[in-house]
């Protein structure tokens, strides 16, 4: 705004001014009396010092409204700065170094950044002349939130204009799970592994080689492995809806062998109703159970099974349980 007071020395004057406007900044010219206020809002559109200048001619009182000296006022017009938007990241992980925001350099200007610690710190730049960027780390926040980091200019002939604000969300990495699962398996056998399920997050599993997936969607939190013969470690990468990467702590899985079930008979010829005795192995099993025809006939710790019961076509096989619990029927 100009401020411009009227005054003269002859009580009751009155004054016309004009003004030469070549830039459009909105100056115009009109009337007053003394104590009154040339006061207008001027704008440059430009990036330079703009100057008018108000012709000022006094009146005396009365009748005869003799004229003054005309006097001529100049008021500089300083340009406002036009800052830009801020460019930089929007949505970012927890704990992410060297984030770099910044406006478009206007030579000479001052810059005053403001982070708030909601979102992180700054850790280079932030104020004074030239500093039209800074760079930031990442807050930790305990849930997801978004604030706004600010800017703003002052140019080099004093003025500044609107804030610039430029918001951004921290989210963080989902939290370091232990794997729920079996740690010791048998050979060929199927077992379940899983961690908290976290809404949109994808999972990558490992398994060891030569097992494989027995579930359908290998990508969600709980998963259905089939081991081989080779033990290793169930592992899982967690990314979360907002694209941060978690590995959750490994679980060692030791794959025990199947025991090698065999049957022996101490006779290949018999007549009915002789005693025939078998023998398991191998020797020092956890448990056996004995089978005639499919159905179960003895079971415990002993290898032999001895019976006059057996006629001819019937088939005697063994389900033989180690001493890590994995079993193997024999072959009749």
């Amino acid at each position: 705004f100009t401020d411009i007071t009227l005054q003269a020395s002859v009580i009751g004057s009155s004054f016309t001014y004009t003004v030469v406007d070549p830039k459009g900044t909105g100056a115009v010219g009109g009337t007053g009396v003394i104590g009154d206020v040339i006061s207008q809002q001027l704008f440059n559109a430009t990036q330079t010092p703009v100057t008018i200048t108000y012709a000022i001619t006094p009146a005396g009182p009365g009748a005869t409204a003799c004229p003054g000296t005309t006097v001529f006022e100049d008021v500089t017009v300083n340009p406002l700065p036009i800052t830009s938007a801020i460019t930089g990241i929007d949505t970012v992980c927890e704990g992410t170094p060297n984030l770099v925001f910044s406006v478009v350099h206007t030579a000479d200007s001052y810059y005053e950044w403001e982070i708030p610690a909601t979102i992180g710190s700054q850790t280079f730049g932030g104020s004074g002349l030239d500093s039209y960027a800074v760079i930031m780390l990442a807050g930790n926040p305990a849930a997801q939130v978004t604030d706004s980091i600010w800017v703003f200019e002052t140019n080099q002939y004093g003025c500044t204009r609107d804030t610039v604000y430029h918001p951004v969300t921290i989210i963080p990495f989902p939290a370091t799970q232990n794997i729920t699962g079996d740690a010791s398996v048998c050979a060929l056998s199927t077992h379940t592994y899983f961690v908290p399920d976290n809404p949109g997050s994808t999972y990558q599993w490992f398994i060891p080689p030569g097992a494989g997936f027995a579930t359908a969607d290998p990508t969600i939190s709980t998963v259905d492995v089939t081991f081989g013969f080779i033990s290793g470690q169930i592992r899982v990468i967690e990314t979360s809806a907002g694209g941060c990467v978690t590995t959750h702590t490994p679980l060692p899985v030791a794959v025990n062998q199947l025991p090698i079930s065999t049957i022996n008979a101490d006779r290949i010829a018999a007549c009915l109703g002789d005693l025939i005795t078998f023998t398991a192995g191998p020797a020092g099993a956890l448990n056996y159970e004995f089978f005639v025809n499919g159905a179960s006939v003895q079971m415990g710790a002993s290898e032999i099974f001895a019976t006059t019961g057996i006629v001819n076509g019937d088939q005697v096989t063994v389900n033989v349980t180690s001493a890590d619990g994995c079993e193997q029927l024999s072959m009749p």
